[in-house]
């Protein structure tokens, strides 16, 4: 009887510098439109530049030090990813849930937002080109479902499926293409922001949530808007925090965990974000110049009318504003807008295609993780048919609209996944840095401090009282921590399995 074949041994992960790793990743994270397009929709007109940006100021730091730092820092000195080391967290069993199918779910979410932005952003750019017509956009009714444009569903689908097999079959191929590709959508994002400069001086806050249609007392309208836009990046970057662990596990050093996540985790959404609040309230401010809302103090040297070229995008800006007054919509406080309505054109249609093809490569990813996660957690079904699957639970968001609302998404996601972290960081305190290993079954305190910070995270939701519980996000991490912590000291801990018994990475 011949000897079975020895296993062939997995390779082991290569660990790369900061500069070549998680630092291109996570600021390409933080160049995806989807992060930047709505941060100023409803920060913005409420309260203004300055609050909106000390927002940002202190959502990258908070993003560093809660979400980023203890994932990261036990991936590097373990060699384990998330899944392995979210079984001292929440039990060999409690993890294949949380985060295991948690992160295949999130994965569906993020499959829609990528393939809903990067199709809406190449079908306005054809728009901008006059390839296409403005009724082809019209939406569709069935029964009771209001669902996107047959256009905008069979090209939706078209790059659903392209993305998915993508995702199964050439990932490392998108990988090597989108290394050297963020820097187109870089330059379209600093060239936005160089047009749009010269409208800030004109821009004003009116007070008012363009989403609630309130007014927002003055006394705690700034305020308000800056814990708005640190409770969208801070849930923004929640899953991709917890996901820090596989990249520290792949980084070279301690010393460049710790340089590269405070460059590209805490410094680079501060700079992205200012960047964006900036364009999107130049353009704002264009169009109040439009509309003769200049100040009386403004010199007319400093008029953007003054220059014919900025005269021709005025009134560009003018006939979109009077289009938009008509049928009672106010001008859309997004990045989108600023391509397709400030800038617009063969230009604008130039960037929105740009942005757009950056936009799709996300899908790929998530199609390629979706398969993964699924396929470990019941490996009886294939990859390939799990990432089909993801696919065909992903395109009803997108042909229903459910993931157009970023606000909304971000929310969801910080609210499920600040709590992951919260609870290994938890962990990470009581044993002071040092991973403890894996436990058996489900440890209580890790699954009743998700749950607890769940609730918390979902609160504003619940409207009345609850909406302007924010960052709720920032919440739910608070909650989560504590819940952990008083726990594992009162009903304590899962039994930790033998060291010499954990798998390889």
């Amino acid at each position: 009887m011949s000897k079975p074949l020895p296993l062939k041994p997995k390779p082991e992960i290569v660990r790369k510098p900061w500069q070549t790793g998680l630092g291109p990743y996570y600021i390409g994270l933080f160049l995806w439109v989807v992060f930047f397009d709505q941060l100023g929709v409803r920060a913005l007109p409420v309260g203004g530049v300055g609050w909106s940006f000390l927002g940002a100021l202190v959502a990258g730091p908070l993003c560093y030090l809660l979400l980023f730092r203890v994932p990261s820092l036990w991936g590097y000195s373990t060699g384990k990813p998330l899944p392995l080391l979210a079984e001292s967290t929440f039990g060999t069993r409690g993890a294949r849930w949380v985060p295991g199918w948690l992160v295949g779910l999130a994965e569906v979410v993020w499959f829609a937002v990528a393939v809903s932005y990067g199709t809406d952003l190449m079908l306005k750019g054809l728009l901008e080109a006059r390839f296409l017509d403005a009724g082809q956009f019209r939406p569709l009714v069935v029964g009771g479902f209001v669902l996107k444009s047959p256009l905008f569903l069979a090209t939706s689908l078209f790059w659903s499926v392209a993305a998915a097999l993508s995702g199964r079959w050439l990932v490392r191929l998108t990988a090597a293409i989108m290394y050297v590709y963020p820097i187109f959508p870089a330059m379209v994002f600093g060239g936005a922001m160089l047009a749009m400069m010269g409208g800030v001086r004109y821009f004003a806050p009116t007070g008012i949530d363009p989403i609630g249609l309130i007014a927002i007392p003055e006394a705690r309208a700034g305020v308000w808007s800056m814990m708005l836009v640190v409770q969208m990046i801070f849930g923004f970057f929640a899953m991709a925090g917890a996901t820090g662990a596989d990249w520290g596990a792949a980084t070279s050093s301690e010393r460049d965990v710790r340089v590269g996540g405070w460059i590209a985790v805490g410094i680079a959404p501060i700079v992205i974000a200012a960047i964006a609040l900036v364009t999107v309230a130049g353009y704002q401010g264009r169009i109040n110049a439009a509309r003769g809302g200049m100040t009386a103090d403004s010199e007319p040297a400093q008029s953007p009318f003054s220059d014919p070229m900025a005269m021709k995008r005025m009134t560009n800006l003018r006939s979109s504003t009077s289009e938009m007054a008509t049928v009672g919509k106010a001008p859309e406080a997004t990045f989108r807008a600023v391509m397709a309505d400030g800038i617009g054109g063969r230009l604008g249609c130039a960037m929105l295609m740009i942005i757009g093809v950056a936009a799709l490569a996300p899908a790929v990813y998530s199609a390629f993780m979706l398969g993964h996660r699924f396929h470990a957690t019941f490996p009886r079904v294939s990859r390939t048919r799990w990432t089909l699957i993801g696919m065909a639970l992903a395109w009803p968001l997108v042909a229903l609209g459910l993931v157009d609302r970023l606000e909304t998404v971000f929310s969801v996601m910080g609210a499920l996944f600040a709590p992951v972290v919260a609870c290994m960081a938890a962990e990470y305190a009581r044993y002071r840095g040092v991973w403890p290993g894996r436990r058996s079954g489900v440890n209580l305190p890790g699954v009743c401090g998700w749950v607890s910070g769940v609730v918390v995270g979902l609160l504003p939701f619940l409207r009345g009282p609850f909406e302007s519980f924010q960052p709720a996000a920032f919440w739910a991490f608070l909650a989560a921590y504590a819940v952990y912590w008083v726990l594992a000291k009162v009903v304590g801990e899962a039994r930790i399995i033998e060291a010499t018994a954990m798998p390889a990475a």
